[in-house]
C-alpha cells in the first residue's frame, strides 16, 4: 500500500471550494444590499420631490416657495423635511385642519421617523442612512442630503445616477454630490430641474 494523494487532497479540495463559494455568495448578497439601499434611496428622494412639487402646486406655485413654505406652514424650529415625512405634526395649529386634509402623494413605507434624533432635528432614514436635509439650493434645485454613507452605497449610487463608477474621496458636479467625512461619506442628490426661486 502506498501513500494515495488523490484520497488525502479530495478534502481540501473540497473544503476550499466551499470557501471560494460561500465568499462569492456573500459578496454577491453585499452587491445586492447595496444596490437595493441606492435604490430605496433614489426612491425617496423621487417620493420627496413629488410630494414637494404637488404642495408648490397646491398653493399656487407662488414666488420664493420653499421659504413662503417655511414661514407660513411649518411650527418653529422644524423643516420642510419633517414637514413632508411627518405632516400635520409639524403645521402650525391654525392650518392642521387645511393640510390633513389634502391628497399629497404616499412616501414609501422606507422613509421613516426613527426613534432618535439626528442633531437637533427629528431623526428620518432610508436605507438605514440619516436624511440631514431636503432644501433648496442657491440655483433652486431640490437637495437631499444623507450622512454617514457607505462607500459602497456610494458606488452604487454613482451607478445608478451616473452610469459608472468613479468613486473619489469628492465629487460635486452632476446629480450625485458626496465628500468622505470622519464617519462616512455625506451624500447629496439633486433634482433634474430647479424650481422657482
Amino acid at each position: 500500500m502506498g501513500f494515495n494523494l488523490k484520497n488525502k487532497a479530495l478534502p481540501w479540495v473540497m473544503v476550499a471550494a466551499g470557501i471560494i463559494g460561500v465568499s462569492y455568495g456573500v459578496s454577491q448578497f453585499s452587491i445586492y444590499a447595496e444596490k437595493y439601499t441606492a435604490d430605496q434611496i433614489t426612491g425617496a428622494f423621487d417620493a420627496l420631490t413629488a410630494k414637494y412639487s404637488f404642495l408648490d402646486n397646491h398653493f399656487g406655485n407662488v414666488p420664493h416657495f420653499y421659504k413662503a413654505l417655511n414661514q407660513a406652514l411649518i411650527k418653529e424650529n422644524y423643516s420642510v423635511l419633517e414637514l413632508l415625512v411627518l405632516d400635520e405634526k409639524v403645521v402650525v395649529d391654525d392650518s392642521v385642519a387645511d393640510y390633513a386634509g389634502l391628497s399629497y402623494p404616499p412616501l414609501p413605507s422606507y422613509i421613516h421617523e426613527h426613534h432618535a434624533q439626528y442633531g437637533a432635528h427629528v431623526a428620518i432614514t432610508v436605507g438605514g442612512y440619516p436624511v440631514v436635509a431636503y432644501a433648496q439650493n442657491d440655483d433652486g434645485y431640490m437637495v437631499m442630503t444623507l450622512a454617514q454613507v457607505s462607500k459602497n452605497t456610494v458606488e452604487a449610487l454613482e451607478q445608478i445616477i451616473d452610469g459608472m463608477t468613479l468613486l473619489d474621496n469628492e465629487d460635486n458636479k452632476g446629480r450625485l454630490h458626496y465628500r468622505l467625512t470622519a464617519v462616512g461619506f455625506e451624500v447629496s442628490l439633486l433634482s433634474d430641474t430647479p424650481h422657482p426661486l
